[in-house]
């Protein structure tokens, strides 16, 4: 007698009705007598590269930089990158800093200014914050950026409007021909 003949129809109904049910997830990943797992793990070397990130800076000669709560870094099509309590990293003899955390992708920094600058209004006596000035040096630089944009790709239109075969006026056969 094999096993299946010992299985009443019952069981065996039972059992296809879990496999059904179950479906790949009964299935073992290791060898006999592993726990059963839904997927494998994949083993992330984020210790690695933070490990070689330290080791750069230790060889260039950088410091820790503490109290910086955030930061804000502005990319020439007016989008950019904030960082809400950095680990800051300098090295000035170098002209490195090394900003680390995490880190928000911001589209439009305006409104973003806006409320920072309410916000350090309010917070004005309970220590530094960004002070309006900043906020106003900040939104120029915003809008500058913006128009540097827009003007960039004006050109590169205009360019590639150039670069198209030109109309002709003329009957090049009949100026040949003088």
């Amino acid at each position: 007698m094999t096993m299946e003949e010992e299985v009443s129809p019952a069981v065996a109904a039972a059992r296809a009705k879990l496999r059904e049910r179950l479906g790949q997830q009964t299935q073992q990943l290791g060898g006999k007598g592993t726990a059963r797992r839904k997927a494998a793990k994949s083993h992330r070397s984020a210790v690695g590269e933070d490990k070689r990130l330290q080791q750069a800076a230790k060889k260039v000669g950088a410091a820790a930089v503490y109290g910086i709560e955030e930061a804000y870094l502005l990319r020439k099509d007016a989008t950019g990158l904030f960082f809400k309590t950095p680990k800051v990293l300098a090295a000035p003899a170098a002209n490195t800093y090394i900003l680390s955390g995490a880190v928000e992708e911001k589209q439009q920094l305006e409104p973003l200014l806006h409320a920072r600058g309410a916000a350090a209004a309010a917070a004005a006596a309970d220590g530094p914050a960004v002070t309006s000035e900043m906020l106003k040096q900040l939104q120029q630089h915003v809008q500058k950026f913006s128009k540097q944009n827009q003007q960039q790709q004006q050109q590169q239109q205009q360019q590639e409007a150039d670069d198209d075969v030109p109309d002709l006026v003329q009957n090049f056969e009949e100026v040949s021909k003088q």
